[in-house]
């Protein structure tokens, strides 16, 4: 599965319902262009993300914070560099529930943008990075913890 993903880290929006399909969901590029997505589809579309998304808990001298990652690999998720600043120690928390500390983090100079590997492989349906942007005005699925609540999960172009 080929996915463009943002992370949502710390502004929490109203997640779009999958219950009524409009005419915003059709897809305007790519290989479903002029096809409807209808909720069934948005489901089955994030189901395995959805897992292979985590809580990224931050400890660092004189903060806690949180912020959300996602799988790329069994064992490494990217998240972004401003959820990793200062940090002293960082884990992750899977949608399961389960705690793991981050073995170790790399971040990048240029972009905000950082990459976690942890000590064992835990998930099992990490996502394709996309190759090239999507199609501006092309649907999007944004997913995350904002705040450090509850896995959040909406749509958007």
């Amino acid at each position: 599965m080929v996915a463009g993903l943002l992370l949502a880290t710390s502004c929490g929006s109203t997640p779009v319902s999958n219950t009524t399909q409009t005419s915003s969901d059709t897809v305007y590029g790519g290989g479903l262009a002029g096809q409807t997505i209808d909720a069934s589809a948005w489901d089955r579309a994030v189901e395995h993300v959805r897992s292979d998304t985590a809580l990224v808990h931050n400890l660092g001298c004189d903060l806690e914070a949180t912020g959300s990652a996602v799988a790329i690999s069994p064992d490494e998720l990217v998240t972004n560099r401003h959820v990793v600043e200062g940090a002293h120690q960082l884990s992750i928390e899977t949608a399961s529930g389960r705690r793991v500390a981050v073995e170790s983090w790399q971040v990048s100079k240029t972009d905000d943008l950082a990459l976690l590997r942890l000590p064992e492989q835990l998930f099992h349906h990490p996502v394709t990075l996309a190759a090239e942007p999507t199609i501006p005005g092309n649907l999007i699925v944004v997913m995350g913890y904002p705040l450090g609540g509850p896995l959040t999960v909406g749509r958007g172009r």
